[in-house]
């Protein structure tokens, strides 16, 4: 009877942490990547629900740097996952938020190409314009398949491979202006007006206390309907997540430092059928953050991301910094 007890909890303990270790993952390096890490737990028939928000901001244009220029994106992601035993799904719903500040003479390098567009003169370096763009974002719907799972109870291991698919839809919305009636640059938009075709692999292998987890998701476009036509991506990070208390996995109280790198690799896209030199060009991010279970239904991550590679190819944003934080609740 004492050996059945103690492999019930050994058990218990293990799914517990395993949990954990998939669960509290917070990289989003892109709108729709993010999804890899939610969402995939060992319980049979469990649904779990999340709330992330993510802040990026950015000042300056890449080749040349131009440092009179000012763009903050904010999302939040409201994310439902449902996992069975070898397979789960995941949707994503993001709301966006986004402000662009320009401070320099002819702040048409972030819109569109509008030869007739009037160029505002002699007021730097006080604010040119303030641009807005707020609504729902592109939903993701992503499935998952387990092609390999293992461990060994006793020694507390696990690992796993998961295979996933999906799709991004355009369901953001694309017709965001200026103050002049003008839309704005893609990357200023809601959405993209691109469905994408996703797919990849997510694999992690670890104990009671640590792990290793590697994602790699690309994104396809679709033909759109659009002007402006996405370019295919490629998202990838690699993190490692150690329990720093309690010393001895339990059911109660704990709480996880990760750390990592995230990147992403994306091409050139178009406007009008044509390339745009402006785009493409890739990513590597360094992550640092914690993860407190106060219960082991309940998680509260904060990350911060910082580029330390950065390769733009012509006149883009730069981005300097991220910081994203999240709830997640497992019913």
């Amino acid at each position: 009877m004492l050996l059945n007890y103690n492999d019930m909890k050994i058990r218990s303990t293990l799914s517990f942490v395993s949990l954990v270790f998939i669960f509290s993952s917070l990289l989003f390096p892109c709108e729709y990547c993010f999804v890899t890490q939610h969402g995939y737990v060992y319980d049979l028939n469990r649904t779990s629900l999340r709330i992330d928000s993510r802040y990026q901001f950015f000042s300056g244009l890449e080749t040349p740097t131009i440092d009179r220029v000012r763009s903050v994106h904010s999302s939040t992601f409201f994310t439902v996952s449902y996992s069975a035993d070898v397979w789960g799904i995941t949707l994503a719903v993001p709301f966006i938020y986004r402000t662009q500040e320009n401070t320099f003479d002819g702040s048409s390098t972030l819109h569109y190409n509008h030869s007739n567009r009037p160029q505002i003169t002699g007021v730097a370096p006080s604010i040119v314009e303030r641009n807005i763009a707020r609504g729902i974002g592109d939903m993701t719907i992503l499935a998952r398949y387990a092609a390999y799972q293992g461990g060994d109870e006793s020694e507390g291991t696990f690992y796993n491979l998961f295979i996933q698919g999906g799709l991004k839809s355009a369901t953001g919305t694309i017709d965001s202006r200026d103050q002049y009636g003008y839309l704005l640059h893609p990357h200023l938009q809601n959405g993209t007006g691109t469905a994408n075709i996703l797919f990849g692999a997510n694999g992690m292998i670890g104990n009671f206390s640590t792990s290793v987890a590697l994602n790699l998701l690309a994104g396809i476009p679709l033909s759109s309907a659009n002007l402006f036509q996405e370019s295919s991506a490629l998202n990838y990070d690699i993190t490692l997540r150690h329990r720093i208390y309690p010393d001895d996995p339990e059911e109660g109280l704990m709480v996880i430092a990760n750390g990592g790198l995230i990147g992403r690799l994306w091409g050139k896209e178009k406007y009008r059928g044509s390339t745009l030199l402006d785009s493409g060009g890739n990513y590597l991010f360094t992550n640092t953050g914690i993860s407190i279970y106060p219960l082991p239904s309940i998680s509260i991550d904060i990350q911060y991301q910082l580029p330390i590679i950065k390769n733009l190819l012509g006149n883009q944003l730069n981005e300097r910094y991220r910081i994203a934080s999240g709830v997640g609740i497992m019913l």
